[in-house]
């Protein structure tokens, strides 16, 4: 793809996150998207043929992101408890963005788009396997508690967070209130 084309393309992404964002997946069409970035229909055409390619693009462009982060910073090179603490202040500056509303958006995609539930599925497998590995780290390292099993934390941990963030988008969630369970999550897993 072309420099241009690119710098399209990441336009027409940009203003799809925060139509997402704000109105939620079923709600947005590619009327809506050629009104955000002012390209016309053909144009926006040449680049995606739907909201829901241009919806899973955003999905794909955040896990690369995210496993482009981490193994930037692998958990055999770096301390487990900075990944882990990493992880808790990204996940909470996602609960107060001004794009939270993506979050209920995918929720709202699972419901609309069944045949998507099992990329979704692994999506969630990548994540739970990404955390535990941490978790499982600083088990080894000795700087986690041992009296918990990875893999239950792990869940137990993405169905919270995915929780905040989901429910961030329609329900005023308080720092404080926020802060207090990512603190409990640290306490339960962090060796004192």
């Amino acid at each position: 793809m072309s420099e241009k084309g690119e710098d399209t393309r990441q336009r027409i992404l940009a203003a799809a996150l925060k139509a997402f964002s704000s109105r939620g997946y079923a709600k947005i069409s590619m009327k809506d998207i050629c009104e955000a970035t002012g390209l016309s229909r053909g144009g926006l055409y040449r680049h995606y043929g739907s909201t829901r390619e241009i919806f899973l693009d955003l999905l794909d462009g955040d896990k690369n992101r995210s496993a482009g982060k981490l193994n930037t910073v692998s958990p055999k090179k770096t301390y487990a408890g900075s990944l882990f603490t990493g992880y808790l202040e990204a996940s909470r500056n996602s609960i107060f963005s001004q794009t939270r509303g993506l979050y209920f958006a995918v929720h709202e995609l699972a419901f609309i788009e069944p045949d998507l539930r099992e990329f979704l599925q692994e999506r969630y497998k990548a994540a739970e396997a990404m955390l535990q590995s941490i978790l499982s780290q600083g088990q080894k390292e000795g700087t986690f508690r041992l009296d918990f099993d990875s893999e239950e934390m792990a869940a137990h941990i993405l169905f919270l967070i995915d929780s905040f963030q989901s429910s961030s988008a329609i329900l005023e969630l308080s720092e404080e209130k926020i802060d207090s369970q990512l603190d409990l999550i640290r306490r339960l897993v962090i060796k004192k």
